[in-house]
């Protein structure tokens, strides 16, 4: 008897295997030892998040939002300020989202045709900012075609998918909220159990994603790293593919030796929220989450008595409040994000040697001894943990 549901595995595996040797084609970043080791792990990352999505939560009629660009499911540039979740819906239905949002910054929910890797690029948003939450955190939205009174969010032609990003500002108090999903008029109802053809299905599409996925965003970074700024940021420019309205996003590459440090400055601007982080130049990852400084919000960042902000980039710890860790990656990718901000912020940038940043620092430059750098870290870690704990 054919067995329907090996072969495609089988054909999910041979997906895999083909990914594999992509990796370890010209076109990957392949030139050490390390980067290969990366892309394979970045491969395995994908395929947690391909079978997670595709596999485990791809029933339109009973939905259910599932955790996507977090500690290990990195792709495409994730904020290390947000979380990320996903659900897979039916443009023809109506569904409630409801919950408590009282214990994050804000989140933005998005009703989208697709990923960006399948040239897919409406999106609808309503944010947290412009819904009727109660007092205690409390929410229910409405997805539909049809207007609702209340809170609404628009099912746009093509929906496949809702999206939900939730932003942490405060990481030593703020914890992940709840959301619940549901299809209206299924309340309490069961799925039927799993079929065959439907688990064929799902294996079809978990490695058709990740293929795409993979290829894509390879794509996608070689052919905009010649046009970003070295070792500054550039002018705030327009991301398709799911970007609020009111976010500006700036981005530049970091060329940086080991006895270097990049020193950028920020204007003062008056914004909901800033966060400036690096990623990875070949895989559009964030540094280490837990364990590094990869990034700081405008509430993490230490600000000068001149209002500016000044951020270290370096291998090296230099004993300041806004150092980040590049992991000694003499090359990456910098990213500055503003939420409602009044006007983008002008950045200046400088590249010195670590033994000039005393000269270049204010002297009030708020400094931290090797024990505060130490907490400094553990508080990161703790929110990591809380955030995305298994």
């Amino acid at each position: 008897m054919t067995n329907n549901s090996v072969t495609a595995w089988h054909q999910f595996c041979d997906s895999l295997r083909e990914a594999g040797d992509f990796l370890a084609g010209d076109e990957f970043p392949n030139s050490s030892q390390a980067d290969q080791a990366e892309g394979v792990r970045h491969l395995s990352r994908m395929t947690i998040l391909a079978l997670t999505q595709f596999v485990e939560a791809n029933n339109t009629e009973f939905p259910r939002f599932v955790r996507q660009n977090d500690d290990v499911t990195q792709w495409g540039g994730n904020n290390l300020d947000n979380g990320y979740y996903i659900a897979h819906v039916d443009q023809s239905s109506d569904y409630r989202i409801y919950g408590n949002a009282s214990s994050a910054s804000g989140f933005i929910l998005s009703a989208r045709d697709g990923y960006m890797h399948e040239n897919k690029l409406a999106c609808k948003d309503l944010s947290s900012a412009n819904m009727q939450i109660d007092d205690d955190g409390n929410f229910e939205v409405i997805v539909s075609q049809t207007e609702q009174a209340g809170n609404w969010l628009e099912m746009i032609p093509g929906t496949t998918q809702l999206g939900i990003r939730v932003y942490y500002y405060n990481w030593e108090t703020e914890t992940p909220p709840v959301f619940q999903l549901v299809k209206i008029g299924n309340e309490g109802l069961s799925p039927p159990r799993l079929s065959e053809q439907v688990l064929v299905d799902n294996l079809g599409q978990a490695g058709e994603w990740l293929q795409c996925n993979l290829l894509y965003w390879n794509k996608w970074m070689k052919d905009r790293a010649p046009h970003l700024p070295v070792n500054r940021v550039s002018k705030p420019h327009s991301v398709p593919g799911g970007s609020n309205e009111v976010i500006t996003y700036s981005g530049g590459r970091y060329e940086i030796g080991d006895d270097e440090a990049l020193v950028v400055t920020f204007e003062p601007i008056n914004a909901e929220y800033l966060g400036f982080m690096l990623y990875t130049d070949a895989w559009f990852e964030t540094m280490d989450m837990h364990n590094r400084l990869g990034g700081f919000n405008n509430q993490q960042l230490a600000v000068d008595t001149d209002g500016r902000i000044r951020v270290v980039i370096t291998a090296h710890d230099p004993g300041v409040n806004n150092w980040i860790d590049n992991e000694a990656r003499s090359k990456g990718l910098m990213t500055l994000r503003t939420i409602n901000g009044d006007v983008p912020p002008d950045t200046s940038s400088r590249l010195v040697k670590i033994s000039e940043l005393g000269a270049v620092l204010p002297t009030d430059t708020c400094r931290l001894n090797l024990q505060q750098r130490r907490e400094q870290i553990m508080t990161r870690r703790e929110h990591m943990v809380s955030r995305f704990h298994r």
